[in-house]
């Protein structure tokens, strides 16, 4: 008996009573931070209501480049209203029509994602062993907004790399929308991943 995957969706999933977690930090220490790799930080906090993971890069310890970063014109961030689901084939469409993004625009975005997290990480590590403030947390919960909207633009303009690999393969055992399903699971994974200044393109990760 074949079992169906569930449908991926790229927005924030809401807590059991509805709310959004982002709303969800509360006033208490600051956590701890585990390097994964050479560049790779995962932080974790009982002020978040998940991990953050970053890709660091020496131009974030610097305030110059760290004020570039953040102003560099870049594609506008935008996403579909809702969710896509491999398993409707209008959304598939959508796929293959979301514009792609140049070299430049994706190390730029990559580059404004990573920093947003550092950022709000350095933002928690600020308040020492007091709790953060209601407005630091405010604060805060934009930057990762802001950061996970900018990953979904991220996946939504490569993902049609994902369908046109998974159309190659797709059988009668193995469909397109469990392919494209397992295919923007790993995308997402990816933009946690990758590193932009390696100076490698993206679409080749």
């Amino acid at each position: 008996m074949k079992h169906s995957r569930p449908t991926i969706s790229l927005q924030t999933a809401p807590s059991a009573d509805g709310a959004d977690p982002l709303s969800k930090l509360e006033m208490s220490p600051v956590g701890a931070c585990k390097v994964s790799s050479k560049n790779s930080f995962t932080y974790r906090s009982p002020n978040l209501p998940e991990p953050i993971r970053y890709i660091d890069n020496p131009a974030f310890h610097e305030p110059a480049s760290c004020t570039a970063i953040l102003d560099a014109p870049s594609a506008q961030v935008s996403q579909p209203s809702s969710p896509i689901s491999p398993r409707d084939n209008d959304d598939l469409a959508a796929l293959m029509q979301h514009p792609l993004l140049s070299p430049k625009e994706i190390t730029q975005l990559f580059l404004k994602m990573n920093f947003l997290k550092f950022r709000a990480i350095e933002e928690l590590k600020s308040a020492g062993e007091a709790p953060p403030s209601a407005a630091q947390l405010n604060t805060i919960a934009s930057w990762l907004e802001t950061a996970k909207n900018i990953k979904d633009h991220i996946v939504y303009s490569n993902a049609r790399l994902t369908l046109l690999v998974a159309r190659d393969f797709a059988t009668n055992s193995l469909t397109l929308d469990d392919l494209v399903s397992i295919g923007l699971e790993s995308l997402m994974r990816c933009v946690d991943l990758f590193d932009c200044s390696k100076g490698f393109r993206f679409s080749t990760y």
